[in-house]
């Protein structure tokens, strides 16, 4: 069955899950507390890991944007508000990896319980 549910109030017990997973959705989310929201759930509902998907600031994906206009607004973060941001959702950074290496601003997270 699916079930359709605020991603900062989930209808799951504490540590239900190994593991919960969040693929592009956080870049549409513009406000930090938000973000930090999401990922507190995400690592509330799991009991070892999240994996999630951010936009990293990239200056390359930004010149593309600029230049070939898109309907969508996104939010890239810094590194250090990355960090602090899933750090403050009670998570640490396992891996990183990059969509795109040198293009685009999305990046792939597998981020632990801390």
């Amino acid at each position: 069955p699916a079930i359709e549910a605020d991603a900062a109030d989930l209808p799951f017990k504490d540590g239900r899950f190994t593991g919960s997973f969040c693929f592009r959705l956080l870049q549409h989310i513009h406000n930090r507390q938000e973000r930090v929201d999401i990922l507190r759930e995400l690592a509330r509902v799991s009991s070892k890991w999240v994996i999630a998907s951010f936009y990293l600031e990239s200056g390359m994906h930004l010149l593309h944007r600029k230049i070939f206009k898109q309907p969508s607004r996104i939010t890239m973060i810094s590194r250090a508000n990355f960090n602090d941001e899933i750090a403050t959702a009670g998570l640490k950074l396992h891996t990183l990896k990059a969509v795109v290496p040198g293009f685009h601003a999305h990046r792939i997270g597998l981020l632990l319980k801390a």
